[in-house]
Parts: structure tokens; C-alpha cells; sequence
């Protein structure tokens, strides 16, 4: 019985937790995206360059 008092939330509790660390990772990658194309954007506005996503895409590592 005392088993099954801890047992019960424990088990309710790690799956909630589990999701928001997923959904916490995820806006963590899209935001850093952001900040990285913003960063892109920044730097070629400041030399006057056009955006190539081609050439971006071949200097990021596969």
C-alpha cells in the first residue's frame, strides 16, 4: 500500500516532467536558430551582401 502511495505520483509526475524538458529543448533549438540566422543577417547587412542559404548550408558541419 505505502508502495503504491509513491509509486502512483512518481509515475504521474516523470512523464509530465520528461514533455516539458523535450517541449524546453525544443524552443531552446528554435530560438538559437533564430538567433543564428539573425546573426547571419546582421553580418551580411553590415558588408552589404546577399543572404546565400546555399553557402550557409555547405559551411555547417553534416
Amino acid at each position: 500500500m505505502i508502495i503504491a502511495l509513491v509509486a502512483i505520483p512518481v509515475g504521474l509526475f516523470l512523464p509530465l516532467l520528461g514533455i516539458s524538458f523535450a517541449a524546453m529543448l525544443a524552443v531552446d533549438r528554435l530560438l538559437a536558430r533564430r538567433r543564428k540566422s539573425a546573426v547571419a543577417a546582421e553580418g551580411n547587412a553590415a558588408t552589404g551582401a546577399e543572404a546565400d542559404p546555399k553557402a550557409e548550408r555547405e559551411l555547417q558541419p553534416a
